[in-house]
């Protein structure tokens, strides 16, 4: 099934903020449990390149991150922070993450533009089912500036082109956020009306999760991508393996890793 890159609802400016939000709010609740399994993995990489923070980009309502830093942080044997950053900063999450009081998470309320991160934002990058909303012009230019700003750089989609998942996942996303609504985010009045008696919202997050797939690359289409990059300086790896969650059930995690070479393996 070759990937095809449709209209997606979300990635459109105009697009309404309440439905926006709606719809990362509920992804940053599922990937809180769907990423579990990316913990070991990810916290090698970060032992491996000697870093303490993450730059998260297109976090959305928070993406996985607040939930998975603690068990990161115990793996990699110190402590971590994170800052996470967005095109399009989801207000109530900027809010409700910057007023906790340990401070290791912080969002970033500035847009934040993922092919060109400002200086000042400095760690270990990472992009939690995000990655696909790049047309291959744009995803390569992402890893362009992680390279030529030296940072390394994961990149974890838990969706796939495939039939099965093109058929499940509008389901999935359909009944939780009939199920889930008044335990995500801020629920608002506007929010309950256009989830349970127009549902809009529900339409736009199955919509767009259909679309994802179909957008998603696999693991040698994101080894295409690095094609082109300074290869003698990092090291890349692909791949793809099965994971399972109680409510999400059996699903593949696609990922690309890029790391700077040390210098004296450079040499």
């Amino acid at each position: 099934m070759d990937r095809i890159h449709l209209f997606e609802w979300e990635d459109q400016e105009w697009f309404p903020e309440l439905f926006r939000d709606f719809i990362t709010d509920h992804l940053a609740f599922y990937m809180g449990r769907a990423y579990r399994a990316v913990v070991p993995q990810l916290a090698e990489a970060m032992k491996s390149t000697e870093q303490t923070s993450i730059v998260d980009l297109c976090s959305g309502g928070g993406g996985p991150i607040p939930a998975l830093l603690p068990a990161i942080a115990q793996e990699a044997g110190r402590p971590v922070s994170a800052t996470l950053t967005d095109l399009y900063p989801n207000a109530s999450a900027v809010e409700r993450i910057n007023v906790q009081v340990d401070g290791a998470v912080r969002y970033r309320a500035e847009s934040t533009n993922a092919m060109n991160c400002p200086e000042s934002l400095r760690g270990f990058r990472t992009i939690f089912t995000g990655f696909h909303h790049f047309r291959p012009e744009s995803a390569k230019r992402i890893l362009a500036d992680a390279v030529r700003r030296k940072a390394p750089i994961a990149v974890f989609e838990a969706q796939e082109r495939s039939l099965w998942r093109i058929l499940t996942v509008p389901i999935l996303l359909l009944l939780g956020s009939l199920i889930f609504t008044p335990f995500v985010g801020r629920l608002t009045f506007k929010r309950f009306f256009f989830t349970y008696v127009i549902p809009l919202a529900p339409f736009f997050i199955a919509f767009d999760g259909v679309v994802s797939c179909f957008r998603t690359y696999t693991p040698k289409e994101l080894e295409q991508l690095t094609e082109g990059l300074d290869r003698d300086s990092y090291r890349w790896e692909t791949g793809r393996y099965w994971t399972s969650d109680l409510l999400i059930g059996p699903y593949r995690i696609t990922y690309l890793i890029g790391t700077p070479v040390a210098e004296s393996g450079a040499a």
